[in-house]
């Protein structure tokens, strides 16, 4: 609904939570930890590095204990090819940021990986009672806490927890990080006058520098405002559209899928755009980013079609105990595309295109309920808007408010950032 949020810990709730007298212990679960599968090496090592960037941000002090959560009823046989590799490879990443790792698990599973040695301390799932794990084992000597009863209040299920003042690892006193500091912003605004170097849309903020997270920087042309945001991880905002499309990077190569709705209408249809040009668009920009995302999203809001366009990488961030991680980041560049009501034909456009271009807005905005509609609209009109009408720029975007549109912190753009920046 629209209350939901996500469930991982912020700095506010960390402050509230201390500040009231009370101390935190961390768990950390990400995806299918209820699934065997989940479990390798390769996840373990990702999982690791998410933990410990993440108990940095949130200032929880060297040698804290995160346990990770096994979910899954892993039978005796089988630990030694899931669970094992995975938590030595937690370990190894976990230990890099000065952290421990503790396991959250049935009895035996818990005991076997304290015994290689790859977790100090467990979180002992004892009130899943029917797990083989918990059956005829006993209690890991190194346990932390015990679970092993729940109430409900209403329809709110807590949790009985065991456990006493020399086996607890829970903290009190938190430094949360500080990110989004002046180097952190240099590292970014390196990588948005590298992408405004080329022909992609970011060549209309040649010259910006952004000089704090969060502000937004508007420049305003004749059929569209175009803004442009940074934020950092903890603040990245994400949104579903009527049309979406992610575009994977890795090693500055860009790969890309549709979602569902859209893969559909591209197959029935045969979208009225050229395939190459769009992606040669992207690739522009994800050649730039060594690792990360891109996601263009579509929508309508405000009597504007809003092409959202977000871009998602990470920098090297140094730390208030000079300790480095990877800090994830989001530059968002959202394009409002509006009538245009001027008296006179701008130059370069002609009065039937100026025409062509409101009435494929028109209808744009009664397709929006219908995806397949919507999806060809949005290409019908991607010749209406010409470069030379973006190109009636001023020669640095102002610093600004927000428009009013909150929509994805990401890279949107549907078939229509062509579109928008149509050469």
């Amino acid at each position: 609904g629209s209350t939901e949020r996500a469930k991982n810990l912020t700095a506010t709730e960390v402050q509230t939570i201390t500040s009231a007298g009370l101390a935190l212990f961390p768990i950390f679960q990400d995806g299918a930890s209820d699934d065997q599968a989940y479990f390798t090496s390769t996840r373990g090592t990702a999982d690791g590095h998410k933990a410990g960037q993440a108990a940095k941000r949130l200032g929880f002090p060297t040698n804290t204990v995160i346990y990770f959560a096994v979910d899954a009823d892993i039978q005796a046989g089988d630990i030694s090819g899931s669970a094992t590799p995975y938590f030595k490879a937690v370990q190894s990443s976990v230990a890099s940021y000065g952290y421990q790792t503790g396991i959250y698990g049935t009895r035996n599973v818990a005991q076997t990986i304290i015994a290689a040695g790859f977790a100090t301390k467990a979180f002992v799932s004892d009130m899943s009672t029917g797990y083989s794990g918990n059956l005829g084992f006993a209690i890991p000597k190194a346990w932390g806490f015990d679970q092993f009863s729940e109430i409900s209040i209403g329809d709110f299920a807590i949790d009985k927890v065991a456990t006493t003042s020399s086996r607890q690892t829970a903290v009190k006193e938190l430094s949360p990080e500080k990110y989004g500091t002046s180097d952190d912003l240099n590292k970014v605004n390196n990588v948005i006058q590298s992408l405004a170097d080329g022909t992609n849309i970011f060549h209309l903020f040649k010259g910006i520098k952004v000089t704090a997270a969060g502000d937004i920087y508007t420049v305003n042309t004749l059929f569209a405002t175009i803004t442009l945001s940074v934020d950092f991880e903890g603040d990245i905002s994400t949104e579903g559209g009527l049309a979406k499309t992610t575009y994977n990077i890795n090693n500055h190569k860009v790969d890309f899928t549709f979602d569902g709705p859209v893969q559909k209408v591209i197959e029935q249809n045969k979208l009225a755009f050229d395939p190459n040009s769009l992606l040669a668009q992207i690739s522009a920009i994800g050649g730039k980013i060594e690792a990360g995302d891109i996601t263009t999203t579509s929508n309508i809001s405000a009597g504007d079609h809003v092409l959202t366009l977000q871009l998602k990488s990470t920098i090297e961030h140094k730390g208030q105990d000079n300790t480095t991680y990877d800090l994830g980041y989001a530059i968002t560049l959202k394009i409002h595309m509006h009538k245009y009501n001027g008296s006179t034909v701008p130059v370069g456009v002609s009065a039937t295109d100026v025409e062509k271009y409101n009435s494929n807005l028109d209808t744009i905005f009664k397709a929006a309920k219908d995806t397949a509609k919507f999806a060809l609209s949005i290409e019908n009109y991607r010749s209406t808007l010409l470069s030379s009408v973006l190109e009636s720029l001023p020669k640095a975007p102002d610093p600004g408010t927000v428009i009013g549109y909150e929509l994805d912190a990401t890279i949107i753009f549907v078939g229509i950032l062509a579109l928008a920046i149509a050469a």
